[in-house]
């Protein structure tokens, strides 16, 4: 852009230039808490911009506020101040272009594992293939269902239970 009276002076490279937006742009993100003593900040003016294909690990002490910026970069929490964007669009909720894992086990207890992986794929409208996968696995999955509920069982007899879904027994192996 040229304004009358002010002299712009660039390359031609420089005007031909692509600027790509980062994947990831967090840009002086600020987020607290109300508890019972008071408010607690857990994110003081982050910034950060992450590039296509690069890989970021968030480390530091708990409490530090690495679960919180992740949340507010899924959508799943708001920023007090700040901005999050993803391709150069604001995040403003969940969305189907980011993937959440949970810190804890986030399974359907009363759903075997094959249930548990095909909630998800229940869950997205046409599906490709749906109904060329599922008899498939399905006929695998009975034979495999068998075998589990006979370990399970087994374990159960023998005192080796798992206290939660995907752990194994700690007594199996005397650890």
């Amino acid at each position: 852009m040229h304004l009358a009276g002010h002299h712009q002076h660039s390359s031609a490279a420089e005007e031909l230039q692509v600027v790509t937006p980062s994947k990831l742009a967090i840009e002086n993100v600020s987020k607290s808490f109300k508890g019972a003593s008071g408010s607690v900040l857990a994110l003081d003016n982050v910034s950060l911009n992450v590039a296509e294909g690069e890989f970021v690990c968030l480390v530091g002490a708990s409490g530090c506020g690495k679960t919180t910026l992740l949340n507010i970069i899924a959508g799943l929490e708001k920023p007090d101040s700040g901005t999050v964007q993803a391709d150069g669009k604001p995040i403003t909720g969940p969305g189907r272009e980011r993937l959440v894992m949970f810190q804890e086990p986030a399974l359907f207890p009363w759903l075997n594992v094959f249930g548990n992986v095909l909630f998800g794929l229940k869950l997205k409208p046409n599906l490709t293939k749906r109904r060329e996968v599922l008899p498939r696995t399905s006929r695998s999955h009975s034979v495999r269902a068998r075998q589990h509920s006979r370990a399970f069982w087994w374990n159960e007899a023998e005192g080796l239970s798992c206290p939660r879904p995907g752990t194994k027994p700690a007594h199996a192996t005397d650890g």
